[in-house]
């Protein structure tokens, strides 16, 4: 099957026209979470019976999910040329490992990264600025990322502080000119 047939059948749809700043926002977040999953943070289960078996299932899980990732990245610049996707590739690069340094998430746990991560993408989905299309390569890594990094979301402490972040790191991000409509939406509110 063709790249173009894979993503149709992907559920991935481009609209008729979409601005630099469109495709690079719809790429920041493949981008973030690929800085997570290529990090080689995951590990297997401490309590799984059989160690080695459990070894062998998360390379599995992180192979799938970096290829999903690198797919989610450069969905949003199908039908660019080979130059101006590069460019735009390298600008969503350069800003995503801003928004780390800035964020802090170079000295924070991976699963805090994580955690963050999840509660900013929430809230970009449920204010309908962002949507991930069933099937997508971008939800498929997202329902295979969130079971790794469950045991994260049951320290408390943990949990409130990686909320705060992620509106922080929303903020930061409108700042610079993306996600501007979750901003319109809480004014209005």
């Amino acid at each position: 099957m063709g790249e173009r047939k894979r993503r149709i059948a992907a559920g991935y749809v481009p609209p008729a026209y979409l601005t630099d700043c469109d495709r690079m926002a719809f790429a920041i977040p493949a981008t973030l979470v690929g800085a997570l999953v290529f990090a080689d943070v995951f590990g297997p289960d401490p309590d799984a019976p059989d160690p080695v078996e459990a070894q062998a299932e998360i390379a599995a899980k992180t192979k799938q999910l970096r290829d999903l990732i690198i797919a989610g990245c450069s969905e949003p610049f199908v039908g660019l040329a080979i130059g101006p996707r590069s460019r735009l590739l390298r600008r969503t690069a350069d800003l995503c490992q801003s928004c780390i340094r800035a964020m802090g998430f170079e000295d924070q746990s991976s699963v805090k990264f994580g955690m963050v991560y999840y509660y900013w993408l929430e809230d970009l989905l449920a204010r309908d600025v962002l949507s991930l299309a069933e099937g997508s390569s971008m939800a498929e890594a997202v329902t295979l990322l969130l079971p790794m990094m469950e045991h994260g979301f049951a320290v408390q402490a943990r949990d409130a502080s990686a909320r705060k972040q992620a509106a922080r790191m929303l903020r930061w991000f409108q700042e610079r000119g993306f996600y501007v409509e979750a901003e319109m939406e809480a004014r209005c509110a």
